[in-house]
């Protein structure tokens, strides 16, 4: 997570539970992508990854308001499912740069995670359900 965001949480007082991942787990994940979207390791693991995974999914849906408060709820009724609170969510921002939240904890504080003008596109991985989102801060959401 980027350090910006964790000194907005202190002045905010608020507590976001997550952990960013080592290399042998980032590149665990990003295997785990690559092969839900049939990708070879080498074409996700560089700086294109997120064009090359966008060129494998479907735009969902446009949300003009998505770097509104309170817009967690409208993207994860985009899976399709009622995944449990407490599953891990990796937080894919870049090929090597992955952090790890529970839903639960995605939920409550999505506005002091998502910071779309500076964060440009994300990657929710849900390792329990093999799916994927990728939010863009231009209101498209992939899946």
């Amino acid at each position: 997570m980027e350090n910006f965001k964790v000194e907005n949480w202190k002045k905010n007082n608020v507590r976001v539970e997550y952990t960013s991942l080592e290399n042998g787990e980032v590149n665990e994940i990003i295997n785990k992508i690559s092969k839900l979207y049939n990708l070879s390791f080498n074409e996700i693991n560089n700086n294109h990854f997120s064009v090359n995974i966008l060129k494998k999914m479907n735009a969902l849906v446009e949300i003009s308001d998505i770097n509104e408060c309170n817009i967690f709820p409208k993207i994860l009724s985009l899976l399709n499912d009622k995944p449990n609170i407490e599953t891990n969510v990796y937080l894919v921002w870049n090929y090597n740069s992955i952090d790890r939240v529970t839903l639960s904890c995605l939920s409550k504080y999505w506005d002091y995670i998502w910071y779309g003008p500076s964060d440009e596109m994300v990657l929710l991985y849900f390792d329990e359900y093999k799916k994927a989102l990728i939010i863009t801060d231009y209101g498209i959401v992939y899946s």
